[in-house]
């Protein structure tokens, strides 16, 4: 179950954009058998600023000038500011600077795959060793590993990849159609404690800032409609 976050400190970054907050749901365990209605009053209460992605068996709001939406095989929600520097995450050392900081970055992708299918084919750790990750159709969590997570209208799992604060997490949730919907929310390295000069980005015009992040990718994910 995902905790409650207050929303106020996002007012000051969408604020900037024209855009507003989408509000949270009121019961948040509504039953599957009023699920058309609660997806039609979460369609006319679109705050202004926000707009609505209709895809092949998911749709979300977002706030469109603040976020970028980029669409080829997945759907890509992202956030630059500029700032010339160098990647937390080229452990080799050999990449070229970066000219954009990306504060906010998350894929939705859908698969016509099961959730355990699915989880097993992304994270081929979990298929080599089913017995160990399995319990029939729902994974072994783990704390800080694979968690359950709870959105507004869809539910699953959360798995972290990475090291040094470099990574993501990916989210398997599954919708009325068994399909699976795969959530990959890029970890912002240059704002977490993995660097010692946070406070350099923190400055930058326009940035979106960690728990502004955390509260927006909720807000977002509190609209996905299982369709």
């Amino acid at each position: 179950m995902k905790k409650a976050v207050s929303v106020v400190s996002l007012f000051s970054v969408l604020a900037l954009s024209g855009c507003t907050l989408f509000p949270s749901s009121e019961n948040p365990e509504s039953s599957s058998s009023a699920s058309s209605a609660s997806n039609a009053s979460a369609e006319s209460s679109l705050p202004v600023g926000w707009n609505r992605y209709v895809g092949d068996g998911v749709s979300f709001a977002y706030p469109q000038e603040l976020l970028s939406v980029n669409q080829n095989e997945n759907v890509i929600l992202s956030h630059q500011v500029p700032s010339q520097h160098i990647d937390p995450c080229d452990f080799k050392g050999d990449a070229p600077e970066l000219s954009m900081l990306t504060d906010f970055h998350v894929k939705i992708e859908l698969t016509g795959s099961t959730l355990i299918d699915a989880a097993g084919s992304r994270m081929h750790w979990i298929a080599d060793d089913k017995e160990l990750y399995v319990d029939g159709d729902e994974l072994v969590t783990s704390d800080g590993f694979i968690t359950d997570v709870e959105f507004d209208h869809v539910s699953g799992y959360e798995i972290q990849q990475g090291v040094e604060g470099c990574g993501q997490k990916v989210y398997f949730l599954e919708n009325d159609a068994g399909q699976t919907v795969i959530v990959t929310r890029r970890l912002i390295t240059e704002l977490s404690n993995a660097v010692t000069n946070t406070d350099e980005y923190l400055k930058i015009p326009g940035v979106i800032k960690p728990e502004e992040e955390d509260e927006l990718f909720l807000q977002i994910m509190d609209t996905l409609l299982r369709r």
